[in-house]
């Protein structure tokens, strides 16, 4: 049954699940040596040279084949493996925009990633899709096999939260979310935290790293820690952040940017 103080799932005990990728961060675009993608090809190779001493064990022991295998075949059929795995590890990852736009108040963006939720005690992550524009926001949460747990809308100063089981309507997002979901989501100025900006209103403190990047930024109570960058850039897009106040801890991990032209 869905519970709508936990939407997300709950997690007993351990951190908060963050997922893991066998190569680099899809949000990043890299350029490999040769057109060719070096997190995948050595580990290509050495799977085919496991299985290949797999295979003259094989003839070790049956030395006149069995079920069709022998010495021939077994060239051949490595042969082919070698280069269906170097052909799908050849391809570099699509390139994507991960700087922070010009204009910002009304520069549209989506944003897909994961979040995960720690508060009282409790623990819980989802899939999170974010699409904003000036007019309106719409952040979408997703259960572990893709069901819609929740669906925040706003438009102008209405805000909707839709649920399996209910419709809420308010004026404040903030107050909205922490009655129905149990914890506030400040998405006013979570517009500007998430592209690692301070919000419009309001004073704040902020600290820089080395590379000019914000690394914490404090404002309007919240603790907002930037982890992790697309690039080393100033303007660059982040792609960790950490939203902390009074007990509650909000991690995104993005694993995608879009930026598409303002209408």
């Amino acid at each position: 049954m869905f519970n709508p103080k936990n939407p997300l799932g709950r997690h007993s005990g351990g951190a908060c699940p963050v997922p893991r990728y066998g190569g680099r961060n899809p949000a990043i675009k890299y350029t490999p040596r040769s057109g060719q993608n070096h997190d995948v090809v050595p580990l290509t190779w050495e799977f085919v040279n496991h299985l290949d001493t797999g295979l003259r064990r094989y003839d070790a022991v049956f030395p006149n084949g069995l079920f069709g295998f022998n010495r021939v075949f077994r060239l051949i059929f490595l042969w082919l493996l070698s280069l269906g795995l170097l052909g799908c590890a050849s391809a570099p990852p699509a390139p994507q925009n991960v700087t922070r736009p010009a204009q910002v108040e009304h520069a549209p963006f989506v944003m897909s990633g994961r979040i995960a939720v720690k508060h009282d005690g409790k623990r819980s992550s989802a899939t999170v899709r974010w699409t904003h524009s000036a007019e309106a926001d719409e952040i979408l949460l997703f259960a572990p096999l893709g069901q819609t747990v929740a669906r925040l809308h706003r438009e102008g100063q209405r805000v909707m939260l839709d649920t399996p089981d209910k419709h809420y309507v308010a004026q404040d997002a903030e107050e909205l979310t922490q009655q129905v979901l149990g914890w506030p989501l400040p998405i006013s100025d979570l517009q500007y935290w998430i592209l690692a900006l301070p919000a419009s209103v309001g004073t704040f403190d902020i600290e820089r790293d080395g590379n000019g990047q914000i690394s914490i930024l404090r404002q309007h109570g919240w603790t907002v820690r930037y982890t992790r960058y697309a690039t080393p850039a100033p303007d660059s897009l982040p792609l960790r952040l950490v939203l902390q106040r009074e007990g509650l801890e909000i991690q995104f991990l993005i694993d995608q940017w879009e930026m598409p032209s303002p209408p």
